[in-house]
C-alpha cells in the first residue's frame, strides 16, 4: 500500500499552498504514507469548552495581554501548525479531552478524496509528558481536506501526566507523537509531521484557583484580569519553587519564604510605605502583581505589599490564605526584614534620629500596625522572620513583639482582623 517516494515532492507541493503556512524550522519533512493518505495535525484545542471540568482553564499571558487563543471554546486552539504554541492550565485530578483538527490529502492527486477515508488515530506523550491520547476513530470526509474538532480523551488524569500519582503542582513540557492506522487495523505509522509541540501544561492543586484569581470572568467586558496569568504561574511555580508541592502547608511556607528571603525587594526602612498596593475606594485595595513580579517601580515593600503577594501567588496554584490586619502592633523583637541582610529591631533605621538597625532599649521605631497571612489558625509573615505557619496568634505575639511595648501600643490576639474583604483586585 505504501506509495513510492516519487510522491513526496507532489505531496509537499500540494499541501503547503493550501495550508498557507511556513515550516517551523528548516528540517525537510518527509511524509510517511499510509496507503494514499497524507494526514497532519492542524490545530489542537486544550481549553475547548466553558465547563472547566473536562478541558483546560482559560488563561491570559499577563494583566495587559490575553493569549492569541480565545478560551472557553471560542478560539481556534493553543497549538496551530507552524504559527502558534501556547500553554494550557489544569487542576490535578481532572479527566480531560482536547479537540484536534486534521488536514488530509490524496498523495496521488494532491486533492481531497472523493470518498470518506476512515482511520484510527492516537498520540503518545514524549519527554516530560506521560499522558497519551487514546485511539480515536477519525473519518476524513469526502471532498474535504479538513476534519475539524475531533474529540480525543487523555488516558490518564492530569496528576499522572508527570509520571506519578501525586496531586502536585507541575510545569510539564513535552511533545505529542501522532500515529494513524487504517480503521480497525494495526498498521500504525507516523503522521506526515509526526510530532506537535513542545506543549506546556501547568497543573495546580485539585481545589483549583482561589481568590483573587477566578476561572470565570469577573466583569462582562475585557480585560478579564482575574483569569490566571501565564506570567504569575511562571513566577509561582518556577521562580518561587512551588513545582512538586502537594499541600497547602508546603505552598504557604515555600511562598512566604521565597518572598521574604529570595525575591529581593527590600523593606522600606524610611517610612514603611506601600509600593505595590493602593486604595481603590474606602478600604478596598488593589495589588500591582505585574510590577511586584518584575521588581519595578519604587523597589521597596511594606507589610501590606507582602501580605497581598503571599495571598496572590499562593492562590494561583490553589492555596487559599487569609490576610489579617493588626492595629496596634508594637516594638518588634530582633528579626530579619524582607530583602535585607542582617538583624533588625528598629524597622525605620534609615530615618533619623535613630539610624541603627539594632538598638538596645529605647528610643527606636515600631510598627503602628502590621499585616500578614493566616491559614489553619497559624500565621505566615513574609515581612519579618519569615514566619511560616509554626505559631498561632498568641505565640506569634510573644515571638514578634517586645515585652517592653506599652500596653496601649501592643497587639492582643483580639486585634487581628480578617482583611480578605479588602482585597479588591490585581493588575
Amino acid at each position: 500500500m505504501v506509495r513510492k517516494l516519487k510522491y513526496l515532492t507532489l505531496l509537499l507541493l500540494a499541501c503547503m499552498p493550501v495550508l498557507q503556512l511556513q515550516a517551523v524550522d528548516a528540517r525537510p519533512y518527509a511524509p510517511a504514507l499510509l496507503g494514499d493518505v497524507c494526514i497532519i495535525v492542524v490545530k489542537i484545542e486544550f481549553d475547548h469548552s466553558t465547563s472547566n471540568t473536562t478541558d483546560a482553564l482559560n488563561l491570559r499571558e499577563n494583566k495587559a495581554d490575553d493569549l492569541e487563543h480565545t478560551g472557553n471554546g471560542a478560539g481556534e486552539g493553543e497549538w496551530l501548525y507552524a504559527s502558534r504554541n501556547e500553554p494550557a492550565l489544569y487542576k490535578c485530578g481532572q479527566t480531560v479531552s482536547c479537540l484536534v483538527t486534521f488536514q488530509a490529502y490524496d498523495t496521488v492527486t494532491g486533492k481531497p478524496f472523493t470518498t470518506d477515508v476512515p482511520l484510527d488515530v492516537k498520540a503518545t506523550g514524549l519527554n516530560e509528558m506521560k499522558g497519551n491520547l487514546k485511539k480515536t476513530a477519525v473519518t476524513i470526509p469526502a471532498n474535504s481536506t479538513m476534519k475539524r474538532y475531533v474529540k480525543f480523551d487523555f488516558d490518564k488524569t492530569t496528576e499522572k501526566w508527570d509520571g506519578t500519582d501525586d496531586n502536585e503542582i507541575q510545569k510539564i513540557v513535552g511533545r505529542l507523537k501522532w500515529e494513524c492506522a487504517n480503521a480497525g487495523q494495526t498498521d500504525w505509522r507516523n503522521f506526515s509531521i509526526s510530532k506537535t509541540g513542545p506543549h506546556t501544561f501547568y497543573t495546580i492543586l485539585p481545589g483549583g484557583l482561589k481568590t483573587p484569581w477566578s476561572e470565570t470572568p469577573q466583569t462582562t467586558t475585557a480585560p478579564h484580569t482575574h483569569e490566571p496569568w501565564v506570567s504569575a504561574l511562571e513566577f509561582s511555580i518556577v521562580d518561587a519553587g512551588l513545582e512538586g508541592k502537594k499541600t497547602d502547608l508546603t505552598v504557604a511556607s515555600t511562598m512566604t519564604t521565597y518572598l521574604h528571603t529570595s525575591h529581593g525587594i527590600p523593606y522600606d526602612t524610611v517610612s514603611g510605605a506601600d509600593s505595590y498596593t493602593a486604595f481603590v475606594v474606602a478600604l478596598q485595595r488593589k495589588f500591582n502583581a505585574t510590577a511586584y513580579m518584575a521588581k519595578t517601580g519604587v523597589g521597596k515593600v511594606n507589610c501590606s505589599d507582602q501580605a497581598h503577594a503571599v495571598k496572590c501567588f499562593s492562590a494561583i496554584v490553589g492555596t487559599s490564605m487569609t490576610m489579617e490586619y493588626c492595629d496596634p502592633f508594637g516594638y518588634i523583637n530582633t528579626t530579619v526584614l524582607c530583602g535585607i541582610v542582617g538583624n533588625c529591631n528598629n524597622p525605620f533605621y534609615t530615618k533619623p534620629p535613630v539610624t541603627a538597625p539594632v538598638v538596645v532599649g529605647f528610643p527606636r521605631s515600631s510598627f503602628s500596625f502590621h499585616q500578614m497571612c493566616t491559614m489553619g489558625g497559624n500565621l505566615y509573615d513574609a515581612t519579618c522572620g519569615p514566619e511560616v505557619g509554626t505559631d498561632a496568634h498568641a505565640a506569634y505575639i510573644v515571638k514578634m513583639i517586645d515585652v517592653a511595648t506599652p500596653a496601649a501600643q501592643k497587639a492582643k490576639v483580639t486585634d487581628f482582623e480578617d482583611y480578605n474583604s479588602n482585597y479588591h483586585s490585581i493588575y
